[in-house]
């Protein structure tokens, strides 16, 4: 069987028999040892493919293997294991005497997760009739009796208008009561109440464009703030392995500017 680049495949070894897999010159991706059942967990293994060919088994067992190829050509067999085929202690030993270690090559890169931007509305006192809160084009009122979609029912004190402008925001519960019939959920922000005076507001999508949500109020006793500052992720492929100084990643599916797939190994710890 071969693959190309931007191919995988997903196979079982049977017990007793030993799985190959030749790298063309400048092909790369990864063999990974699968959880012995589907679902059953983390993979045993993950080894990557960098222009070098790659050996696994015999197991006592049936191991399943999902090949990856990220650029070039692999070609993979299964064959019974042969034990003539394999040097003894003795002829391995003299044979590499005089021969250096080789070392795997990866991608030397640190890469990161989105992180989604969150910005703060802090009350020091209530809300009046009449005043607003805007986010992403959307306009909260704060109102005494609610009468349309958008609108806020003021509370007996600054932390029940924001309990109120918090459910408004997430569509939550009290549609009609607390803030009006209609209201349609924030379609840039959910929102979350930190403290007795303050509503986080974070970005549904995750990444730096997250920074760029517009907010503003006209209540009196309130204002925005900057709070976590949004990060756009490590671009990459499905599968898409590189390295730093202390840690393998892989990206477990592609990653985008929004994503969160990047995942981290501390060396010594992968086998």
């Amino acid at each position: 069987m071969n693959l190309s680049a931007n191919e995988k495949t997903t196979l079982f070894l049977p017990a007793g028999q030993v799985l190959s897999v030749v790298a063309a010159s400048g092909a790369s991706g990864s063999a990974i040892r699968m959880a012995k059942l589907p679902g059953g967990g983390d993979a045993q293994s993950i080894t990557a493919i960098a222009g070098a060919n790659l050996t696994f088994g015999p197991y006592a067992a049936t191991e399943r293997f999902e090949i990856i190829c990220t650029a070039g050509t692999l070609t993979i067999t299964t064959a019974v294991h042969d034990p003539s085929l394999y040097a003894t202690d003795e002829e391995l030993a003299d044979a590499t005497t005089d021969i250096s270690p080789a070392i795997l090559q990866l991608p030397e890169k640190t890469p990161v997760n989105a992180v989604a931007a969150t910005k703060v509305l802090t009350f020091t006192e209530n809300a009046s009739a009449s005043e607003t809160v805007s986010i992403g084009g959307q306009v909260y009122t704060f109102k005494t009796t609610l009468a349309a979609a958008n609108e806020v029912l003021i509370g007996a004190n600054a932390e029940a208008s924001r309990d109120n402008l918090v459910a408004a925001i997430n569509k939550g519960a009290g549609e009609g009561t607390t803030y009006g019939t209609g209201t349609v959920a924030n379609a840039y922000v959910t929102a979350t109440a930190t403290s007795t005076d303050k509503v986080t507001a974070t970005a549904k999508t995750a990444g730096a464009a997250g920074n760029d949500i517009a907010v503003d109020t006209n209540v009196t006793g309130a204002s925005w703030a900057d709070g976590v500052s949004g990060v756009n992720s490590t671009t990459g492929k499905d599968r898409e392995m590189c390295a730093d100084a202390n840690y393998y990643y892989i990206s477990f599916g592609e990653s985008t500017v929004s994503t969160q797939n990047w995942r981290k190994f501390a060396k010594g710890n992968v086998y």
